[in-house]
């Protein structure tokens, strides 16, 4: 199923929806519509757990298991927000809060020094 990005997106930015898309790092939200990308709307602990641990398996950060793959992680039995804090990354015992914008430089920084 192909993700919908609304008209107001620059080619630019539709170009960086399209591989996240591509690598399953964003799958969208399902609408009326179909799946859409929705930019606008904010984006829960639980959500991000699963972007990060999508990035995380790519790039073999090793947090995630190496037999796990991404797609295994649409399944709504993987608990990424266990995943993360296990990893000492990220804790939130409420998986459908808004992730503050804190917690969000939280994870970037502890998913970037795994880069290293």
């Amino acid at each position: 199923m192909t993700l919908t990005v609304p008209e107001n997106f620059s080619p630019y930015e539709r170009k960086y929806i399209a591989a996240a898309e591509r690598l399953g790092i964003a799958v969208g939200s399902d609408t009326d519509e179909g799946r859409c990308f929705l930019a606008d709307d904010y984006i829960t602990d639980g959500e991000a757990a699963l972007i990060v641990c999508r990035i995380a398996a790519l790039e073999n950060l090793g947090i995630v298991g190496e037999d796990i793959a991404v797609a295994v992680m649409e399944n709504d039995g993987y608990d990424a927000l266990s995943v993360l804090e296990d990893a000492e990354i990220f804790v939130s015992a409420t998986p459908d809060e808004e992730l503050s914008r804190g917690d969000a430089v939280q994870i970037l920084y502890a998913l970037f020094g795994l880069c290293r």
